[in-house]
């Protein structure tokens, strides 16, 4: 596993052997002058410091600021005047990113085994913000492509969506929130969509280059393959940035498994829509190295359902799926006690139901049968007890 503090210090690191001027206040690499390993600033996350211009390219040219808050927003961004109003690249190579560093350090672990067996989480950075991307993937979905689906996902104002709860008034509203908090012009939201794309396409090219590693070394036939991601992003929808609260949006994960072995062939290509959580990926994981479930484990293996035409679904699956979201670090005004300020989901394939631990927080009812985005309460609906 390559983790993400030496993610950070060997990338950083990597560039300044390739004649990169990184800037100091972005990231400190082992090779510079004070000899930390830290990083901070609006790329690749964190606070707005130093400016966004330093971690752009042609910085020269003109731009106009997008979604500028105070405090600043690791959202930030710039379009670029003329060129389309594309958004800004960054200031490195696309054979240099962070995604690239990634995958040459997979590859160079895979090398070291010498054709012995290996395991290896390989953890990308992108798409978390700030979603500055190099050319040409900046460039590969204009900001027009953005608009998308956006107004199916969320009212015609934020006020609108904050009457839906007192929890989600507080987290559009809170000065402390909004940086987190959609913009109100929709050219902005959609040239930081298009972007957020362009990083899922920038890793989307490294893991193609990975694989075709794996094949030319006569690997790819005996790899086990899980792509998935630790939490999805708000995009706008509700009103929202990042990950928060009880929305899909923030924990509708993909997660692609393929297993190379015949007796998965008959499923290969299948979408699968049953209810599954991270918890499944680990023994799922142990079943195909051969290795024993423990009794403890939560999650149930994926595998049955790779041995099956089309990806059928046991009968012994679960019917829901479970998550909390803990949010004593925002607002401890939105519960008497802080150890009340939590929420948990149930969620099955037409309901979800929201409990807030804080007696004052009213629950949540949504009907996905008829209200896919999450629009209406009908927790008080008498039909619905």
């Amino acid at each position: 596993m390559l983790c993400f503090t030496l993610l950070c210090s060997g990338w950083a690191a990597w560039l300044e052997e390739l004649g990169y001027k990184t800037p100091k206040e972005m990231f400190v690499s082992p090779k510079s002058d004070e000899g930390n390993i830290y990083m901070r600033g609006t790329w690749p996350g964190g606070r707005q410091s130093p400016a966004f211009e330093d971690a752009v390219a042609d910085s020269d040219h003109e731009y106009v600021d997008v979604h500028l808050t105070d405090p600043p927003s690791q959202f930030a961004h710039k379009r670029h005047v003329g060129n389309q109003g594309h958004a800004a690249s960054a200031f490195y190579n696309a054979e240099h990113s962070d995604s690239a560093y990634v995958v040459n350090s997979t590859m160079r672990h895979v090398r070291a085994r010498h054709g012995a067996p290996w395991a290896c989480h390989c953890s990308f950075f992108k798409p978390h913000p700030p979603w500055l991307n190099p050319k040409p993937f900046s460039e590969a979905y204009h900001p027009d492509c953005g608009h998308v689906g956006l107004r199916d996902a969320r009212p015609g104002s934020k006020d609108a969506q904050a009457a839906l709860h007192p929890w989600l008034r507080w987290r559009l509203t809170h000065p402390s929130q909004l940086a987190n908090v959609a913009p109100e012009s929709e050219d902005d939201l959609a040239l930081l969509r298009s972007q957020y794309w362009a990083s899922c396409a920038e890793v989307d090219d490294q893991l193609g280059r990975l694989f075709a590693f794996l094949k030319e070394r006569g690997e790819w036939g005996r790899t086990l393959v899980v792509f998935t991601a630790d939490h999805a992003e708000q995009l706008g929808e509700h009103w929202l940035l990042s990950k928060t609260g009880f929305f899909d949006g923030s924990y509708h994960l993909p997660l692609l498994v393929r297993d190379p072995r015949p007796c998965c062939d008959s499923s290969r290509g299948s979408v699968v829509t049953a209810l599954t959580e991270a918890v499944d990926v680990m023994p799922t994981v142990l079943e195909a190295m051969g290795v024993a479930i423990p009794a403890q484990v939560d999650g149930q293996s994926l595998l049955p359902f790779l041995r099956t035409t089309g990806g059928q679904v046991p009968t012994y699956w679960r019917s829901a799926v479970h998550w909390e979201f803990d949010f004593r670090g925002d607002d401890q005004t939105m519960a008497a006690n802080p150890y009340d300020a939590n929420l948990a989901v149930l969620r099955r394939k037409d309901v979800k139901f929201v409990h807030f631990a804080a007696e004052e927080l009213p629950m949540l009812l949504f009907d996905l049968s008829s209200d896919e985005h999450e629009m209406v309460n009908v927790a008080d609906q008498p039909e619905y007890l």
